[in-house]
């Protein structure tokens, strides 16, 4: 598996932190919706939205020879932040 050799600061890492946190942000406040256990909503929302950024450099390695790191680290920041903002809110 190759590593792609990119920018921490790119273009598309402010996809990876926009998606994952708008996707994060929607899981936290279906959860919050559901009266699900505030305990368990962080690990929950996150890890939905690092689901869809680890299938998505899955994908690249296919169709671009190689994975992120930073981009996955992007996804978390993001993951992180739409769920903070969720939380904020509430």
């Amino acid at each position: 598996m190759a590593v792609q050799d990119d920018s921490w600061t790119g273009r598309d890492k402010f996809h990876h932190f926009w998606v994952s946190g708008v996707i994060s942000g929607g899981a936290a406040a279906i959860l919050k919706d559901q009266d699900v256990d505030d305990a368990d909503q962080l690990p929950i929302a996150v890890g939905v939205a690092l689901s869809f950024g680890v299938a998505k450099e899955t994908y690249d390695i296919h169709a671009r020879g190689g994975w992120s790191w930073k981009d996955l680290a992007w996804d978390i920041v993001g993951a992180l932040t739409g769920f903070a903002v969720v939380e904020a809110l509430d």
